[in-house]
């Protein structure tokens, strides 16, 4: 009988890329404002050593490996408003350009994986709200909302994602030049059926089988806690 045993791949990989920001904000009233943001892309090159280890066989082989790791560019788009003394409502509008991440190459000395992604851009709906409560303590809460970016044929399941709907509250303390903020966020990420996946490629590990599918429902939560000190000088 043919006995099977699992193997952990670890790729450790360090690199440099660049990209730029801009952004502008406009007065439209002293009540109104609006702004706008967009990040560029960045291409990564990243090199670095591989490992793969068994439980029950130890290291099973090393060598050397690279990838090149793409983050989209975003824009935003942003209104405020100053409904009164105390009440500020925003709304913006973030759109990430998913889908230039079409593909994961990696290459390494002991055989290469290809991983196709396929990605969709996406548009986050963010609403919010900030109630100053006092001279010195201001209150905020908000929500959002985001289609997940990942087509279900090529979904992995160990970058879980889901249509997210998020829920925030925070507070913030000012004190002459000093400013303290804290904050929490929980975010739901919906079900997700997966049908007909073709994404995971175990051809690395050394698996006879070049594709497998990760078929079934996923879904899951995110928590999230934030907290700021900052100084104005």
């Amino acid at each position: 009988p043919s006995v099977y045993t699992w193997a952990d791949q670890k790729l450790e990989a360090n690199g440099n890329s660049y990209g730029f920001n801009f952004g502008l904000t406009y007065d439209l009233s002293d009540q109104v404002q609006m702004g706008f943001a967009y990040r560029s892309k960045t291409n990564t090159d990243l090199t670095g050593d591989i490992s793969l280890t068994s439980g029950t066989y130890g290291t099973l082989a090393t060598g050397t490996g690279s990838t090149e790791l793409h983050l989209p560019a975003t824009a935003a788009l942003g209104v405020s408003i100053k409904a009164d003394a105390r009440w500020t409502l925003n709304a913006d509008l973030d759109w990430t350009k998913w889908s230039d991440y079409d593909e994961l190459v990696i290459n390494t000395s002991l055989g290469n994986s290809v991983s196709p992604k396929n990605y969709d851009d996406t548009i986050t709906y963010r609403i919010g709200a900030q109630y100053q409560l006092n001279d010195v303590w201001a209150l905020r809460g908000g929500i959002l909302m985001e289609k997940t970016p990942i087509p279900e044929t090529t979904y992995d399941p160990r970058v879980s994602d889901g249509d997210r709907v998020g829920v925030s509250v925070g507070a913030g303390y000012t004190r002459d030049l000093w400013t303290f903020d804290v904050a929490y966020m929980f975010v739901n990420l919906d079900k997700y059926t997966v049908d007909q996946n073709v994404s995971f490629n175990p051809a690395l590990v050394g698996l006879t089988n070049p594709v497998q599918t990760v078929d079934g429902t996923y879904e899951g939560s995110i928590n999230l806690i934030g907290v700021s000190v900052g100084y104005r000088f």
